[in-house]
């Protein structure tokens, strides 16, 4: 059953969009130098 493997896919997609927005929220705060290093 590939149901896990649905369930799994969701969570990563979850925390990459949740990283994505922490990202963007670095960047907002102290720039894209900031957020690189």
């Amino acid at each position: 059953c590939g149901c896990v493997r649905v369930q799994v896919g969701q969570r990563v997609r979850e925390a990459k969009a949740e990283a994505g927005e922490d990202l963007a929220a670095l960047e907002a705060r102290y720039g894209k130098e900031g957020a690189q290093r």
